[in-house]
């Protein structure tokens, strides 16, 4: 394999991703919160936020959610290994991801 992320840099990565992570999760809730609150209301013309507005919200959560998670995948890729070949603890929990290798 080529190149590979040292294990300062991967700890930094997922601690930094993970706390992304978190973030977009609430805000994700808040989203969804809004979305039943709005269904609850049905639709009052005075309302802030229209349907479409929230839905396009938690759209965007929801993308961007899944680009951590494919980052998060890509620092497993490419992450260091022990001598034996191992995996770090925190690198081992980590989404994998399908990479097509060539021959």
């Amino acid at each position: 394999m080529g190149k590979t992320l040292r294990v300062g840099d991967v700890d930094d990565a997922v601690s930094g991703l993970t706390a992304v992570r978190t973030v977009l999760n609430s805000q994700l809730e808040d989203v969804e919160r809004l979305i039943v609150s709005f269904h609850e209301k049905h639709a009052q013309r005075d309302e802030e936020l229209t349907l479409e507005e929230c839905e396009s919200m938690r759209s965007g959560v929801l993308s961007a959610l899944a680009s951590v998670q494919e980052i998060l995948s890509w620092i497993r890729e490419l992450a260091e290994t022990d001598p034996e070949g191992n995996l770090l603890v925190n690198v081992q929990a980590l989404p994998r991801i399908s990479i097509p290798r060539r021959s």
